[in-house]
C-alpha cells in the first residue's frame, strides 16, 4: 500500500516547549503541564499517539502516515485531523518548531505492521484545564535555569 501525503504542510518537526514544558507518558494517555499559564492537557487515544511521536522526533507527515497505515479512515481526513492538532498544540505554546532537526530522520523502533482489521480513525483531543492555574504558576519550577527543573538560577549579588 503507497500513501500519498500532501507535503506541502511541510514535513516539520517539533520539540516540546521547555522548560516551561513538562509531560507524562503513560500507557495510553499523556499529562502535559504548561508552567507559564498554569494550565494542563491531556491526551489519549489517538491525541496520545500524536504527542509521542511528535516527542519521538516524527514530523508531521511522519505522523500522517504512520497513522494512516494504522487506522482506518481517508488519509486526507487523518492528514487534516494531524494538522489541526499540531496547531492546537503550537497555540498552546506546548510544542514549537524544531529548527535543529531538519535533516534528522525519525527512526521508527515499532513494527510498520499492521493488523489486517484497522481500528476506525477518531479525530486526537487536546483536553484543556485550568483549574489548577494558580497552584501551577506559583510552583518553584520558575525558578530554574535553562537546563531545567532541579537546577536552580544562581542568586544575583548586586
Amino acid at each position: 500500500m503507497h500513501l500519498t501525503i500532501n507535503t506541502s504542510v511541510n514535513a516539520r518537526r517539533y520539540r516540546i516547549n521547555s522548560p516551561t514544558v513538562i509531560y507524562e507518558a503513560f500507557e495510553d494517555e499523556s499529562v502535559i503541564i504548561h508552567f507559564a499559564s498554569g494550565n494542563y492537557f491531556s491526551v489519549d487515544t489517538t491525541g496520545d499517539e500524536i504527542w509521542k511521536l511528535i516527542v519521538s522526533g516524527a514530523s508531521s507527515t511522519e505522523v500522517t502516515e504512520i497513522l494512516s497505515r494504522k487506522y482506518d479512515g481517508k488519509t486526507g481526513d487523518v492528514e487534516t485531523a494531524v494538522a489541526e492538532f499540531i496547531d492546537e498544540l503550537l497555540k498552546e505554546n506546548l510544542i514549537v518548531p524544531d529548527v535543529s532537526s531538519s535533516d534528522r530522520k525519525y527512526s521508527n523502533t515499532t513494527s510498520n505492521e499492521t493488523s489486517s482489521v484497522k481500528k476506525p480513525f477518531c479525530p486526537p483531543v487536546l483536553n484543556k484545564y485550568s483549574d489548577m492555574q494558580g497552584l501551577l504558576v506559583l510552583d518553584p519550577i520558575h525558578e530554574v535555569d535553562d537546563t531545567g527543573w532541579p537546577n536552580v538560577k544562581p542568586k544575583s549579588t548586586q
